[in-house]
This record gives C-alpha cells, structure tokens and sequence, in this order.
C-alpha cells in the first residue's frame, strides 16, 4: 500500500514535469515588440477625439437641464426691462476647456484648448492665429483668446 502511494506521487509529479517540458518545446508565438525607427518622431501625435475631462462651472440651471427641466422664457408678462449695455471686456469662456500644451524640441509651444460647443480642437501658439483663433495672452489663472473681434478669457 506504501509503495502504490509512492509510485502515484512519483506519477503525478513525473506528468506535471513531462507537461512543463513540453510547453517549454513547443514554440508558441509571441506579438512583435514595436521599435521606434530613426525617421520616426519623437513624439507621437495624440488623438484628441478621446474624452476630455471638462472643467466647466456648476449651476443650477445646467443641473435642471441634465433631468429635462428648461428655464421659463420670459413672456408678456414680465416687465419691460431695458436691454444692457454690451460688455465691451472680456466674456468667459465656459464651452472653451485648456487641455494643455505640447513643446517642440525647437521650444515652441502649442496650446490646445476644446470648443466644447463644436467639439472642435483650436492648436495656437503665443500671438499666432489658427482657425480663426488668437492666443493674446496667458497669466496664472488662464488664457486671453480671440475670435471675431471678442476677446474670451479660458480658466486653466
């Protein structure tokens, strides 16, 4: 009885070898490892068309329009109010999100930001007018971009 308990364990263990052996054998195929080729640059260019994550302002009107719900346009009823005057200052851009910016080796910059409305990617550099789009300028808190004569202010 020692010995047919012995020889199994012996067997199974002999198998599970034999099965190792023959898995190391057997030439299994493997994906091919891209390389970079010297003509190719080094930066990739990215697929903006993926999700971006957007950084527009919370309100209470949006919120209602997530669940159906549309602000009352003002009918007959409401006073006549005199219209504003036009804020000749800058607007700001809530549908216009900064995605960021990429260098070239050279050191030139290009800042992508996303019309949100369009769905449309805007790629300008520093005083440079692309699509209709100016980059006036840059502080700490954001962007100054033009388009059509108005001038917008974009958060980072």
């Amino acid at each position: 009885m020692k010995n047919l308990k012995n020889n199994l364990i012996d067997i199974i263990f002999l198998s599970a070898a034999g099965l190792l052996l023959l898995f190391l054998i057997i030439p299994w195929p493997f994906p091919q490892i891209e390389v970079k080729s010297s003509s190719e640059p080094f930066v990739k260019k990215i697929d903006f068309t993926a999700k971006v994550r957007q950084t527009t302002k919370r309100s209470v009107a949006g919120c209602a329009f997530l669940f159906g719900v549309r602000p009352p346009k003002s009918g007959g009823n409401a006073p006549d109010v005199k219209a504003a005057p036009q804020n000749t200052g800058p607007q700001n851009a809530e549908w216009i999100t900064y995605i960021g910016l990429i260098a070239t080796p050279e050191g030139e910059k290009k800042y992508y930001f996303k019309d949100t409305r369009s769905s449309r990617i805007i790629k300008v550099a520093l005083g440079e007018t692309a699509g209709g789009w100016t980059l006036a300028g840059m502080s700490d808190s954001g962007f100054t971009l033009k388009n059509d004569g108005k001038t917008y202010l974009v958060e980072k």
